[in-house]
Order: C-alpha cells, then structure tokens, then sequence
C-alpha cells in the first residue's frame, strides 16, 4: 500500500529517541544554515524536530522519563527526510568523527544511535512510505 502524504503517519518510539532525533535535526538545521539552505530543508528539519519534541516533553519545561513510549505524527514526506538524514549522520558516525569523545556517553561516534533510530522508524511506516528503495 503506498501513502500519499496526505494522511499523518504515527510511530511510537521512548522519549529518549525522541531527543536523539531532535539533536539530529538540530545539527542538520544548522549544517543547512551555514550553506545558505540550498536544498530548502530548514523548514522540514524544524517540522520534524517540533514532533520530536511533542514525543520527548510532556510541558514546555518537563520531560517525559526517558523509558516512556510516546508517538508522533507526521507526513509521509518528514518520516522520508528523517529517515534519509538519520542514515546520513549513522554513515558520517561510522566514519569515527574524530573531534568526539569515544568515552563520553554524550556522543555516538559510531552511528549505532541513528542505526537504532531508522529501524525502530521504519518497522512502523506503512509500506512504500519510503518509495522504491525503502519501505
């Protein structure tokens, strides 16, 4: 069944998740920024982050535990822009980025983090969400 964007998607991931996605989309927000946002990504970036965060706060200033399930919606086009660019930042941690610190739990040197992130995502996106390569 392919989805025509048209109709939000939830998945359901732990409030951590959420965060890592969050911080993933911050950085990419900025790397776009910083080159001028040629690909006019900064608006989908934010939109996912918004989601992201819905799933990570319970209020503005309270987060939810770290373990709790919480879903988000979004259109098929963000989970597509999600996905892509977890696996950009997964290949560029396999790549050991070497100004992070393989000891700090801060960091995830080795894209694990974002591996996780995908799978979790697209074992809950309908199928053909991702086009003809993906799911």
């Amino acid at each position: 069944m392919a989805t025509d964007g048209s109709r939000p998607i939830a998945v359901t991931l732990r409030a951590e998740d959420w965060g890592a996605l969050m911080d993933v989309m911050d950085n990419a927000t900025s790397m776009a920024v910083e080159e001028g946002d040629p690909h006019n990504i900064v608006p989908v970036a934010k939109r996912v982050r918004e989601a992201a965060s819905a799933g990570l706060y319970e209020t503005d200033e309270r987060q939810l535990p770290l373990d709790q399930l919480t879903s988000v919606e979004l259109s098929a086009s963000d989970w597509r822009y999600a996905v892509l660019t977890l696996a950009v930042w997964a290949e560029a941690g396999e790549g050991n980025v070497p100004w992070l610190d393989p000891e700090s739990t801060e960091s995830d040197p080795d894209g694990t983090v974002e591996r996780e992130l995908i799978a979790g995502i697209t074992a809950q996106l309908p199928e053909g969400t991702l086009g003809a390569d993906g799911s």
